[in-house]
């Protein structure tokens, strides 16, 4: 990961989710860093986002029993 584009508000929402959570939170992040590497991860709206010039491309959320992954557009 390009730990010039690394948040760490980003690890903290990782480490506070549910146990379950945190290995697929961590695998998707790698994901879309391997995928796309010019975006930038950040906190949107309370959930993990990956933005480009373009907007946002995906999110992250995090919650008690589950978590979810979707592209913005």
């Amino acid at each position: 990961m390009n730990t010039a584009q690394v948040d760490p508000r980003v690890e903290a929402k990782i480490v506070g989710a549910a146990a379950f959570a945190q290995p697929i939170l961590r695998e998707l992040r790698a994901l879309v860093r391997e995928a796309c590497p010019a975006a930038q991860e950040t906190i949107k709206w309370g959930h993990i986002a990956f933005v480009t010039e373009h907007g946002i491309l995906c999110m992250l959320g995090t919650f008690k029993a589950h978590c979810t992954f979707g592209f913005w557009h």
